[in-house]
């Protein structure tokens, strides 16, 4: 192992990747050095050490380009928690938002919860990955101008693929190809003919009816 300046570099290495788990937190714990934090926060093998490592940082750009760059998305995600900038912060939330393929769903809700800025949650609706994340970008939309954009589009936006539908990732009762009972109703199915009855939950202009509809339901 390389000799180390001083003692904030020694807690750093241990806290990414040298001892035990015990030793690791006791590490971070002891480091203060703000960039050395950065460094923890990026590239420590365990996820507890990662966060709690950007927990402790408060340097604006250090926590930005965290945010901006970081290979795990609750990391980048504590560190918009902890921008001042609420704009930069919710450019962050919005692309983990569209761009988590994660498993675990928690981080892309926790971040579209904290959106507000009414063409991100557009750009979430139309570019998401997770169709139930588009759905909940529409329904946190208030301007009424951006929603008749939704509803007034050119074409149908579905909130799934066709090989979801296909696969039965969406409508599990649905065979489709040999469709000897298929959910919709009809004796078969392709990607040209299918059921405007089977998908009509799943268009992004349906929602976004609703959604005007709810609003003016409140005035």
């Amino acid at each position: 192992m390389k000799p180390f300046k001083n003692k904030q570099q020694r807690f750093a290495e241990i806290a990414k990747n040298v001892g035990n788990y015990t030793e690791r937190i006791d590490a971070v714990e002891k480091l203060t050095d703000q960039t050395l934090l950065a460094d923890v926060a990026m590239n420590a093998e365990i996820g507890a050490i990662r966060l709690k490592a950007v927990r402790k940082i408060t340097d604006q750009t250090l926590l930005a380009n965290i945010a901006e760059t970081a290979g795990y998305n609750d990391v980048r995600f504590e560190a918009a928690e902890k921008l001042t900038e609420n704009k930069l912060a919710e450019k962050f939330y919005t692309d983990i938002a569209i761009n988590d393929n994660s498993k675990e769903m928690l981080i892309r809700w926790k971040a579209i919860s904290k959106i507000t800025d009414q063409e991100l949650l557009l750009t979430i609706a139309k570019t998401g990955n997770d169709r139930f994340i588009r759905k909940e970008a529409v329904n946190k939309l208030t301007d009424t101008d951006i929603i008749t954009k939704i509803i007034n589009g050119n074409e149908r936006e579905y909130l799934c693929t066709w090989e979801e539908i296909k696969t039965g990732e969406v409508y599990p009762n649905c065979y489709m190809e040999g469709c000897y009972t298929p959910a919709c109703g009809q004796d078969s199915c392709d990607i040209k003919t299918i059921s405007y009855s089977v998908t009509r939950n799943l268009d992004l202009r349906d929602i976004a009816r609703k959604r005007l509809n709810d609003l003016e339901v409140k005035k």
